[in-house]
């Protein structure tokens, strides 16, 4: 039996097209996805921010290591396409990381 971990990443519902890129991605480098969509809100500089959402879980070789950081690159590739400041990412071993894109 194959062990597997499961990463999330959660982004706004914009931008379509790149959406689809990013599944063919996914499907590409790791087999699959699902998603949800759905509702966020947190507060931001200018008060409270509430927006349509998309939320991809990705499914993850438990002993590849390797696999946590290409998913990560991904990530932040889709995140600056999307013009983000910051993205949220559940890591496969469920530490929740927020992305600073600004920072990478």
């Amino acid at each position: 039996m194959k062990m597997m971990r499961e990463g999330r990443v959660i982004f706004p519902n914009i931008m379509y097209e790149r959406h689809l890129s990013f599944q063919d991605e996914l499907v590409k480098e790791f087999g699959g996805f699902t998603l949800y969509t759905g509702q966020g809100g947190w507060g931001g500089p200018n008060g409270k921010i509430i927006e349509n959402i998309v939320i991809y879980d990705i499914s993850l070789d438990i002993e590849e290591w390797t696999t946590w950081g290409r998913l990560r690159d991904l990530i932040v590739r889709m995140g600056k396409d999307l013009k983000q400041d910051a993205v949220y990412y559940r890591r496969p071993n469920g530490i929740v990381e927020i992305i600073e894109l600004n920072e990478e």
